[in-house]
């Protein structure tokens, strides 16, 4: 039944009302400096009161007050446990000892929709205990929840029955209750981030955030009857100096959750970008030299959460330990490895007389790394502790030869790598080692495409590189070979540390590298490898993704740049563990065919079989094959010659078959005739459109294309436009359609091709329309950073054609958009790619005039730039009507 303010009773008003001053009231407490657990302590208080009020007036609806000596409301979650953040949901039970009753039912429904009316978003169930303990064994989450039970109102003697069994059936089944409990927790980690140094976390459910600091009452309630840190400490069961942390962290959290609640004037956990810089701005923090207010906001946040995920973890795991081996039993079984440690059934650390040592020494701190490493153990948490508060407090000291030994050991062997490097930078030892992880922890990255601090990016980096090691295809050969693995870890540890500074990261980085491999001893030619990784980071990227990367001149100075086989293996692993360690899926099959097609082709020029591809070993016997499959010579002749002016990647992509087949079908055309292909491409998950005309112009054909393929959705990811000689041109597109997952059905391929047929035809007139969307994903509250629209010119790179650059957003028919304005100004657009990353995209086209050749004159050059960039901007803004509904 939909009810409105109007037809309400005066009862459910009055709650309306009471409710809205109490938010209003504690707004104003909060934006007055108030704690947050104060301002959840009130409002959970006086929504307790409503509460009531409203079982009240639902017992005078039915008309039997004795229903209240049969039935206890019962608070469970944050209700229950006092902690109501303003938009949060109410947990109600009505619990009975009959839910047949036609009166309690008629009751139930009174009070569920009197609490909806009031204007609660409410999770209402009616249970008897026995019901409300079968659920809670099924389902984790309603377990969790109802350990922090609490009557408001009716049957004491009921809640208590229900609460002494729930107890009871919790002691009876604490160990597989808390295995529940924890693939629960685990399940929501995956899902809202198992990592503390997201840049958009939801500050209840990703990792550190308040699901944890609940994790650990719900386990201290299981294992030793008590949810409360202070007894918890009390009981020994919860380290005193933990205690501390979580208070405080707890503490920081609820201000910052009530923050995003009244701001949005609704339930809202997720920090996004927008909100941080708000948040920084109004919680007072202010700007250093370096640190913008916002990263010293969210590198407070950052610190908080991860106080909680190891206070949650050290307790997770001790708890249970206890359960399956007592204290004293571990003891007994625990065994010395050396003079400093010694090593348990789940958990290894220093002795208690070797702690100071232990804990202050680099080179046993290291060691203990390897023997953690060695013995599948965690670390013991007062180990940890000593180690992290030593290394925190100590200044920075020069390495010695066996310490700076020791870190490139651990660096050498790929198992198990990523979580020793996190293990170090959380007890700030790898600050040590590295003095520039000082300036990068928690140090975020203000743009849509990185999903982690520059940090955890560092580190997932290397991770990505070592699991390289399983892959079956070229990348995992590749990382198998690379001899020096403990370089190349090293430069992916260092290649984003000079970001943070006004100068470009990479010239940052470059200089860090070197004072690195200094401090750790390294002999020189090492040094300059990894000096040239970190430097060139970008490179590969760069050239696989923007330029064309058949084109020999560019390979050839790529090839030089590199100058070794080795320098070659390591930079493309590089490359590719840098994307991987973006986010998940950030390595798209797509991206690892640009780069590996870059690989192959320096990698020919590096061993010496470069030159005209028919000279190319492996080139040649390719086309070898393609003539062989024509009886006829002459012809076969003919088909080669114009198949070697193919798209070297086309052709490493299809049959020597399949490209006889296109070439035989293309020697049938007249002047004016077309022939379309189409396939889906497995290996680069994309779909191919090829169309092969009869004409010499180029760019009319390539403009109208885009604009057909934008108006169905599609997203180009790549164009090239080869003459095959004076007659014919081969447009080679490459497209994903997010309408479908995989491969397209046929009947979208058969659309796509009738359209581009229409098109390539002329009896295609209209012009495209394009949805009024962005191309990535938004939520209400997320306000995008946009990045700078620019355009460059480049005229140096090669010698037959002018580089143009287009940087900008994501918008639909923007590929269009750029393509028609080179097509207006006179050139032929002969190569063509976008690269996504996040919401950037970038356009790149090589043009030439009409006499074929690179634009040289300087007024056109600039004519042409702001031409592309006013274009660009107003198609943007929204201010093109061109092809736009």
């Amino acid at each position: 039944m939909i009810t409105t303010s109007s037809t309400l009773p005066e009862p459910i008003l009055q709650a309306r009302r009471a409710w809205a001053a109490a938010l209003q009231s504690a707004r104003r407490r909060h934006d007055q400096g108030e704690s947050g657990l104060a301002i959840v302590s009130e409002l959970s208080a006086c929504l307790e009161e409503i509460l009531k009020q409203l079982y009240q007036y639902s017992l005078a609806q039915v008309e039997n007050v004795e229903i209240a000596n049969k039935t206890a409301l019962i608070l469970h979650g944050g209700c229950g446990r006092r902690h109501v953040a303003p938009f949060s949901d109410v947990d109600l039970m009505l619990m009975c000892l009959s839910t047949e009753d036609p009166q309690l039912q008629q009751f139930a429904r009174v009070l569920g929709q009197s609490v909806n009316d009031a204007g609660f978003k409410v999770g209402f169930s009616v249970q008897t205990p026995r019901q409300a303990q079968g659920l809670a064994l099924r389902v984790a989450a309603t377990f969790s929840s109802l350990i922090d039970s609490r009557l408001l109102i009716g049957s004491r003697s009921l809640f208590n029955h229900f609460y002494l069994q729930f107890q009871r059936l919790a002691q009876r089944r604490s160990t597989s209750t808390i295995r529940a409990i924890m693939r629960a927790r685990e399940a929501e980690r995956i899902q809202f981030g198992d990592t503390v140094y997201l840049l958009r976390p939801d500050i209840k459910r990703s990792r550190g955030g308040l699901r944890d600091i609940h994790l650990i009452r719900w386990i201290g309630f299981l294992r030793y009857g008590e949810t409360d840190f202070e007894k918890l400490a009390e009981a020994q069961a919860l380290m005193g100096s933990d205690c501390e942390k979580l208070t405080t962290a707890f503490e920081f959290l609820l201000r910052l959750r009530n923050e995003l609640h009244f701001h949005a004037n609704q339930l809202n956990d997720r920090l996004s970008r927008s909100e941080q810089v708000r948040i920084a701005e109004k919680f007072g923090y202010q700007a250093s030299e370096g640190v913008l207010p916002v990263e010293a906001f969210m590198r407070d946040y950052f610190q908080f959460t991860t106080d909680v995920r190891f206070c949650s973890d050290h307790f997770v795991a001790t708890s249970q330990a206890r359960a399956i081996m007592p204290n004293m039993l571990t003891s007994i079984i625990t065994r010395s490895v050396d003079q400093h440690f010694r090593v348990g059934l789940f958990q290894i650390g220093a002795k208690p007389a070797a702690l100071p040592e232990a804990s202050r020494n680099l080179e046993l701190v290291l060691r203990l790394m390897q023997l953690s490493n060695l013995y599948d153990k965690e670390i013991e948490h007062s180990t940890w502790e000593a180690i992290r508060q030593s290394m925190t407090d100590a200044e920075d000291f020069p390495l010695t030869s066996i310490e700076a030994t020791r870190f490139m050991a651990l660096l050498s062997g790929p198992t198990r790598l990523g979580v020793l490097l996190r293990r170090l930078h959380d007890l700030r030892v790898l600050e040590k080692v590295i003095p520039g992880f000082r300036h990068a922890r928690c140090l975020l990255q203000f743009n849509e495409y990185h999903q982690y601090t520059v940090d955890e990016h560092t580190i997932r980096a290397v991770q990505a590189a070592t699991e390289f090691a399983a892959r079956s295809d070229l990348l995992g050969q590749v990382y198998r070979e690379i001899r020096s693995k403990d370089l190349l870890h090293l430069a992916l540890l260092l290649h984003d540390l000079g970001k943070g500074f006004t100068e470009d990261h990479s010239e940052v980085g470059r200089r860090m590298a070197e004072e690195t491999v200094k401090r750790l001893g390294l002999p020189k030619e090492d040094g300059e490898t990894v000096a040239f990784l970190v430097h060139k980071h970008l490179l590969m990227d760069h050239l696989a993704t923007r330029r064309d990367i058949n084109d020999e001149s560019i390979v050839a100075e790529f090839a030089a740049n590199v100058g070794s086989i080795q320098t070659l293996q390591m930079l493309y692993v590089m490359t590719c563990a840098d994307i991987a360690g973006v986010g998940p899926d950030t390595l798209t099959e797509w991206k690892l065919g640009l780069l590996t097609d870059l690989y192959r082709n320096a990698q020919s020029f590096l061993t010496g079989h470069h030159g005209p591809r028919a000279v190319d070993p492996k080139l040649g016997r390719f086309f070898d094959q393609v003539r062989k499959q024509v009886p006829d010579p002459e012809i076969a002749r003919w088909v080669e010659i114009h198949a070697q002016a193919l798209p070297r990647n086309y052709c490493g992509d299809h049959t020597p078959e399949t490209i006889a087949a296109q070439m035989l079908e293309l020697r049938q055309l007249a002047p004016g005739d077309f022939k379309c292909w189409i396939n889906f491409s497995e290996k680069r998950n994309v779909v191919e459109l090829c169309v092969a005309k009869y004409q010499q112009r180029l760019a009319g054909v390539f403009y109208q294309m885009n604009g057909m393929l934008a108006s169905l959705g599609l997203k180009i990811r790549g164009a090239d436009i080869k003459p095959l000689d004076e007659s014919f041109v081969w447009y080679w597109f490459q497209f994903e359609d997010p309408t479908f997952s995989g491969e397209p059905p046929k009947s979208r391929l058969d659309q796509i091709v009738h359209m581009a047929t229409e098109l390539v035809s002329g009896t295609r007139a209209t012009a495209p329309r394009f949805p009024r969307t962005w191309e990535f994903s938004s939520t209400p509250e997320e306000e995008f950073i946009l990045p700078e629209i620019r355009v460059q010119i480049d005229n140096q790179s090669v010698e037959h054609a002018t580089i143009v650059d287009v940087f900008a957003y994501q918008k639909i028919g923007l590929l269009y958009t750029i393509s028609k304005k080179i097509y207006e100004f006179g050139l032929d657009v002969h190569f063509a790619r976008t690269s996504v990353y996040g919401t950037r995209i970038v356009c790149v086209f090589y043009v030439t005039d009409e006499s074929r050749s690179k634009v040289r004159d300087l007024r056109q050059l600039v004519k042409i730039r702001r031409g592309l960039l006013e274009v660009t901007k107003s198609f943007l803004s929204g201010q093109a009507a061109t092809g736009e509904s």
